[in-house]
């Protein structure tokens, strides 16, 4: 990670979310955005951090892991089966609020696989952690493990577990994003006007009479938008524009920059 994109040190979580989620906004790479999230976790004394974005259906095995543990740790505990359908995992995909667990004294399901989970973990040097699910477009989740000894967790304050949360939604919904702009065709300066104008509810005639330009050229870069943002709808276009718009900061100065010209033109 760039040092530009480190933390500060903070005495308190409430001190690190805003610088964090300053730094997610400037971040080009998941797993940048990834390596804050452990960052911000490690200075709170939590050693170790598990992210697994878990597609839905039958597309769960395809699942996309990133992770503070050594590898051969890591590889460790996905041959004990702690790979994302696990006892924690499938209780934090069934809970509403992220969760301590401690793997010597394990409150989730009574199963004889939740058992031999637990004392694999504990082999491992794992005690236990907290777990979170946040859930994305078309059923995917993001389940983030933050590990550390159960006597860090007792030291940490009532309100960990909210901020843990928001932490971790700050992360996930910038990998998100991340992942739709990879996928992504550029759009033009002019796209991008258009996109701008239409955010602001203008119909077609009325952006074209903005831009000097006819309203069945409107039209015409609206396919190509369409096209570009594999969507079916003006609506759609303009929901997923503004998913990206954070990342195309540079291009909208620039688009800035270009209406003063030609103002001082006129």
């Amino acid at each position: 990670m760039s040092a530009c994109l480190a933390l500060e040190p903070v005495k308190t979580l409430d001190a690190g979310l805003p610088a964090l989620s300053g730094r997610l906004g400037q971040v080009r790479t998941r797993k940048d955005a990834f390596d804050l999230l452990a960052r911000f976790l490690r200075e709170q004394g939590l050693s170790d951090l598990i992210l697994t974005f878990i597609p839905p259906g039958d597309l769960a095995n395809q699942a996309v892991q990133w992770s503070t543990l050594t590898s051969e740790a890591s590889d460790h505990l996905r041959d004990v089966g702690f790979d994302g359908r696990d006892p924690v995992r499938r209780r934090a995909r069934r809970s509403i609020e992220p969760f301590i667990w401690d793997s010597a004294e394990w409150r989730g399901e009574r199963s004889s696989v939740a058992k031999d989970m637990m004392v694999h973990l504990r082999k491992a040097g794992i005690e236990g952690g907290a777990s979170v699910a946040v859930w994305g477009r078309g059923g995917r989740v993001a389940i983030a493990d933050a590990i550390a000894p159960q006597s860090v967790f007792a030291a940490l304050p009532p309100s960990f577990l909210d901020l843990f949360f928001a932490a971790t939604v700050l992360t996930v919904r910038t990998i998100e994003r991340l992942s739709l702009i990879r996928g992504t065709p550029p759009l033009s300066r002019r796209e991008i006007e258009i996109l701008e104008l239409a955010a602001q509810g203008m119909t077609n005639s009325a952006i074209g009479a903005s831009l000097d330009i006819v309203e069945e050229t409107v039209k015409f870069h609206f396919r190509g938008i369409r096209e570009k943002l594999n969507v079916r709808s003006r609506a759609d276009a303009i929901t997923r524009f503004a998913v990206l718009d954070a990342s195309w900061s540079g291009r909208r100065e620039q688009v800035s920059k270009s209406r003063s010209r030609q103002e001082d033109r006129i």
